[in-house]
């Protein structure tokens, strides 16, 4: 067995579905499918984000010059949008509002409470590498 047909790809993208699970499209002939594409968690664009992460942290730690660092509830969630925003590489055919949204600006979609269920199945998906492989 050669492990290079093993491989994992770079991307998954993700078609979204609604809060009940129907998938959603830009159009009503449902040709243009709503999707976010996600980076594979050991991915470069990921292991820049977990560094930064990581720094931010031993800095936390240093100026606090403590073992120990407490993390609030707010400050949790914020960094769980921020990591989705990380995975985020690509948004294709997703209109809110009247507006397009991009990469750029995906942030406000993940952090809206009435949109909760998109993050929910992109971080579903992220779960598990034979998510990458089911495309």
């Amino acid at each position: 067995m050669d492990f290079a047909q093993l491989q994992l790809p770079e991307l998954i993208n993700v078609h979204i579905t609604d809060a009940q699970g129907n998938k959603v499209y830009a159009d009503d002939e449902r040709k243009k499918p709503v999707m976010i594409g996600l980076h594979l968690p050991e991915s470069e664009a990921m292991r820049s984000y977990d560094n930064k992460v990581h720094n931010k942290v031993l800095k936390t730690i240093n100026k606090r010059n403590a073992n120990k660092i407490t993390t609030s509830l707010e400050e949790s969630r914020e960094e769980s949008i921020d990591r989705l925003v990380a995975y985020t590489a690509s948004v294709d055919n997703f209109v809110f509002d009247g507006k397009t949204v991009t990469v750029k600006d995906i942030k406000s979609i993940y952090e809206n409470v009435h949109l909760a269920f998109i993050k929910k199945q992109l971080n579903e998906r992220l779960e598990s590498y034979s998510n990458f492989l089911d495309q």
